[in-house]
This record gives structure tokens, C-alpha cells and sequence, in this order.
């Protein structure tokens, strides 16, 4: 006989299983049909059967609500802000944490200007939302793009879409890295370029971006094809993408630290000055002068100097992108020591002018953003 209700919902712990909730086996909980549901778990499966024999199944990685009982199955409203007669209802106040959230989403392969390329959408939703993009950040597929049908890179776009929304009032650390899209090939990234825009407008929609330091970024430009025998795509390999938004009231309770945040937009950074921010966005060491850093780098919170050099930014001599040439320093001269000062004066000039876009163009054949006024 065939079982009236075909669909179940299978609750799986995962490799470390949680002994208190079922001992070792997995939950199945028979599914309410024809409403919408909320399970309160990990990660579950949701399985289709006829005759006891498994059509159809789909796992899911779930958003917890902390305050409710774990791995259960309940009816959800379709709509939470209103009753069944369509009227609205009462919600509670909004209580945000006193610290803030930080939501990483990353790319692999993906410098900025690939990124200005093939995403116009979504980099144009995110100038609308206030990302800063950093113009001196330095530094045979695997997986088949599709899953069941459709664009598995989705799946995690829409997981980090989740975890921001759903923890929105609650103080959090997620970090997302897509890798199978652009590791390879840069031009598919544009397959995204909808969606994801699409998502960073219902996050700003639903206040998911009001209290946390969202940051959209790459690991390194493309390695790899054609573009790697130009000298555009060597300079993109080195140069990625890194986009940060800030949370709305930063500026106004920080003013010093925006202000140097907004400098240090154009100026040399690295990974290791990205590290300290988000320290410092952890730890809560914002208004203070007296803030004691280990480690490498200088936070974006604070300024950092016009001069710096990529030694000074712990950047490796391969990946700098000063682009200062120093080929003769090496040839003998005649008066070796005139020729050694002359050489370093040369260099240490173009260094304090690295930010300015006439001194490039004059020295090298392109032009760099200005500084802000």
C-alpha cells in the first residue's frame, strides 16, 4: 500500500553526531504536506518516496534559531509580519548588538577590474550600498558548475545570503569562499552577476547589512589562459578584489577612523592590514589611542603612509606593483657611490609621488585614480 504522505524529512548530524539528540542515528520526521515548513536544524534532507522506494531527495543546509528546540519540524508562516487575514501585526523592536558582525564573501581568481568586467550589476548595487573598493590591495575544473539542474555556485551565494540574514541580531563571523566559478576562467563569473545583486539588495532591504562589516573580495587575479601573456592580466593576477562596506553608524561613532579608512583607499595595502581590521572590528578596539597590534600590518582604521614601500607591507618583491625599475642599479659604475645616492634619490621620489596619476602616466603609460579631495 502505497504511503499517503511520500515526503519526509531526514535530520543529519553530520560526521560528529551529537549524542543527546539522537544517539548516533539520524532523525526522520514525516513532512506536513502542502505548507510551508521550518526545520530547526543543520544541515537535513528533504526525500520523496513511492511504495517506500526513494524518487526523489535534496540536502539542505539549514539556519538555526538558537531560541527553539533543535531538529524539529514545524509550520511556518508565509508571511511572519502579518496575520492570515493579510492585516499587520505588531512586531517587537529590533534589538541590535553592541558589537558588530563581520560577512565575508570571496572569489577565487577574481581581481577588481575582472570583477568591474563581468559584474556591472552587481558592482553597481554595491556604489548604491557604500562598498569602498581598495585600489593598492596587493596580492582542469574539479567540480562541474551545475548541481541537479542548476548553478551550484548559487547554492553557496545564497548560504551566505542566509547566514547574514538570519543572524542579522545576532553578533557573527561568516565566511563564504566560492572557488569552482572562476578558478579556471574569469568571463563566467558574469553567470552570477544577477543573482547576486539581486541578494546584496534584499540584504540591505532587510537590514542584514546595518550592523556588519560586509566584504566582498577576491584571493588573486586569474592565473591561468590567455590573459596571462599580457601585461594587463600579470597586473591583474597580482591586484584583487577587495570590497568592504562598513556598518551605517560607523562614521558617525568612529569619525577618526573612518576618515583614515577612506584615505586608505588608494594607498599600498595588504592582506596582512585587512587582518588587523578585522581584529580590531572583533575585539571592539575602535576609539581608543591607545590600541597595543601584534603582528604584521597596519589597520585600515589606521593611516597608513604615502611612502610605504612593499617591504614595508610585507609584500614579496613578485607580487609588488609599484613598478619601479631599478634594472641599472645593478651595473658597475664608474663612481659607484654618486651613482648608488643618485639611484636611491630617483627612487625614493617616485615612491612619494606613487600616488600621483600624472607622475605615472609620465613614467610608465597609465594613469592611477586620483586621491579623493
Amino acid at each position: 500500500m502505497e504511503n499517503p504522505n511520500p515526503f519526509e524529512i531526514v535530520i543529519i548530524e553530520g560526521a560528529l553526531r551529537d549524542p543527546k539528540t539522537n544517539q548516533g542515528k539520524d532523525v526522520i520526521k514525516e513532512a506536513i504536506e502542502n505548507k510551508r515548513l521550518w526545520v530547526n536544524a543543520d544541515a537535513y534532507i528533504v526525500r520523496c518516496k513511492k511504495n517506500k522506494a526513494i524518487v526523489w531527495e535534496k540536502p539542505f543546509p539549514g539556519m538555526r534559531d538558537i531560541t527553539k528546540e533543535k531538529n524539529t519540524v514545524a509550520e511556518a508562516k508565509d508571511i511572519e509580519e502579518f496575520d492570515d487575514f493579510g492585516r499587520k501585526l505588531k512586531m517587537k523592536p529590533r534589538k541590535m548588538p553592541d558589537r558588530y558582525s563581520i560577512d565575508i564573501l570571496g572569489f577565487d581568481s577574481t581581481a577588481r577590474s575582472m570583477f568591474f568586467r563581468h559584474l556591472p550589476r552587481t558592482v553597481d548595487t554595491m556604489n548604491k550600498l557604500g562598498y569602498h573598493f581598495f585600489y593598492g590591495y596587493n596580492k582542469n575544473w574539479t567540480y562541474g558548475p551545475c548541481k541537479d539542474g542548476d548553478q551550484i555556485q548559487k547554492e553557496f551565494v545564497d548560504l551566505w545570503y542566509r547566514f547574514a540574514h538570519k543572524y542579522k541580531d545576532i553578533c557573527h563571523f561568516g565566511f563564504t569562499f566560492v572557488t569552482t566559478l572562476t578558478h579556471e576562467v574569469g568571463l563566467t563569473l558574469e553567470t552570477l552577476d544577477e543573482y547576486l545583486a539581486g541578494r546584496l539588495a534584499q540584504l540591505h532591504l532587510s537590514g542584514a547589512l546595518d550592523n556588519s562589516l560586509s566584504i566582498i573580495m577576491g584571493d588573486h587575479g586569474n592565473r591561468i589562459g590567455l590573459q596571462q601573456y599580457s601585461y594587463s592580466g600579470r597586473i591583474e593576477e597580482r591586484m584583487p578584489l577587495m570590497a568592504i562596506r562598513l556598518p551605517n553608524n560607523f562614521a558617525k561613532t568612529y569619525p577618526t577612523e573612518y576618515g583614515h579608512f577612506i584615505k586608505n583607499k588608494y594607498k599600498l595595502v595588504s592582506n596582512f592590514d585587512v587582518h588587523q581590521m578585522l581584529k580590531d572590528i572583533a575585539l571592539m578596539r575602535l576609539g581608543k589611542s591607545d590600541v597595543s597590534r601584534e603582528g604584521r600590518g597596519i589597520s585600515l582604521f589606521t593611516e597608513i603612509p604615502r611612502n610605504r614601500t612593499c617591504r614595508e607591507a610585507y609584500i614579496a618583491y613578485n607580487f609588488c606593483m609599484c613598478l619601479i625599475d631599478q634594472s641599472n642599479v645593478t651595473k658597475p659604475y664608474k663612481n659607484r657611490e654618486s651613482k648608488s645616492k643618485e639611484e636611491r634619490t630617483k627612487v625614493a621620489k617616485i615612491i612619494e609621488n606613487c600616488n600621483s596619476s600624472g607622475e605615472l602616466e609620465a613614467e610608465f603609460g597609465f594613469s592611477m585614480a586620483k586621491n579623493p579631495p
